[in-house]
């Protein structure tokens, strides 16, 4: 009989994918794999039994992010093949660093990339309760910051979800504060969003509205309280500098300190020489309308709540103070009628004045 020489192992595949954000080349020893580029699948040959040794490379800018399947790690893939296998060279693109654009509310406006000049990738626009007419898809983060649900188009607040084209919570308020509810009925719907004022409150974690602080802020550091009441009329500034529309989840205080700091240069001019004398019969000496101006921010600063008083028809404010014994008038209608003097009666003047003007403490 004839002796046949020895037979040939049976080829097996080897299935190498290029997966991820990035692109790179991976190569085998022995020859057979040389796939390179950016999501690609490639095949190749190897004597069953054969020991092959993979390589990935990646290309500029990406980086090697690891092995899955028949590997694991990030170093080099030793694949034994017995039978057929299959790895995947997972490569990571440049990191996409975008930012993004709020506006006072805390809703995100736009969104941009980090290339200069910066493009904008995205931009968003809203109705009153945060109902976004763009498509729900993309990043998640819209509405005062909150993250939408692009399944069920409910914005999750924390303690419950918002329906923004209703307006309304889905669930109850899980707080109630009855004498706050007193003095707005709104408060008593418990479904609603921030009491039905959604361009100037925002509601942190789905329990409780508040004003929106870039508010307090730009009254405080700027001098446009003529525009603000001419903006938002003199009834809704009343309601906001008194307190009395229920925002009372706000310190009513520290916006009427805020219009005391942007008016205090007008009130000084105006009283630097016509209240002079008063203002010395206090122990208190400025030599410039810019030190009264300073004392009138001050004398408003440790002012307390029981001496303080808003007149909601005539919007003026007036304050009583006890250390330097100061009566301080602000007319927001007309502001170069304010003024700070020391009044004969002292403490019984002020009384006085809010009980003839009506005026709400």
């Amino acid at each position: 009989p004839r002796a046949d020489g020895p037979s040939t192992p049976p080829a097996v595949a080897l299935a190498l994918s290029i997966a991820g954000s990035g692109s790179g080349t991976v190569t085998s020893s022995p020859a057979g794999v040389n796939c390179g580029g950016q999501n690609v699948t490639c095949t190749g040959w190897f004597v069953e039994g054969a020991s092959v040794t993979l390589t990935a490379v990646p290309d500029a800018g990406t980086t090697f992010a690891g092995w899955f399947g028949a590997c694991e790690g990030t170093g080099t893939c030793v694949v034994s093949m017995v039978g057929t296998k299959n790895v995947t060279a997972l490569f990571s693109g440049p990191l996409l660093l975008s930012f993004y654009h709020l506006d006072a509310l805390g809703s995100v406006r736009a969104v941009t990339d980090s290339s200069i000049p910066a493009v904008v990738l995205k931009r968003h626009d809203y109705f009153a309760f945060g109902e976004d007419p763009a498509p729900m898809t993309g990043d998640p983060i819209r509405f005062t910051g909150k993250e939408l649900d692009a399944e069920t188009a409910l914005q999750y607040f924390g303690a419950r979800y918002l329906r923004n084209g209703l307006g309304r919570f889905t669930s109850v308020d899980p707080v109630m504060v009855f004498d706050k509810n007193l003095t707005d009925a709104q408060r008593w719907n418990r479904y609603a969003y921030v009491t039905n004022r959604p361009t100037m409150m925002i509601d942190p974690d789905g329990r409780d509205g508040q004003l929106v602080k870039k508010i307090l802020e730009l009254v405080a550091k700027t001098s446009v309280g003529d525009k603000l009441i001419t903006s938002l009329g003199l009834r809704a500034f009343a309601d906001l500098l008194g307190g009395s529309s229920g925002m009372v989840q706000f310190d009513a205080i520290e916006l009427r300190r805020g219009f005391f700091n942007a008016f205090a240069g007008k009130i000084a001019e105006h009283s630097f020489d016509k209240h002079k004398g008063d203002i010395l019969r206090s122990g208190l000496k400025p030599e410039s309308k810019e030190e009264l101006a300073q004392i009138t921010k001050d004398i408003f600063k440790r002012a307390k709540e029981e001496h303080v008083g808003f007149d909601r028809k005539g919007g003026r404010l007036i304050v009583w103070d006890e250390k330097t014994q100061l009566i301080v008038f602000l007319n927001l209608l007309k502001p170069a009628a304010s003024s700070i003097f020391s009044p004969d009666g002292g403490f019984d003047y002020f009384l006085k004045q809010l009980k003839e003007a009506n005026i709400k403490r």
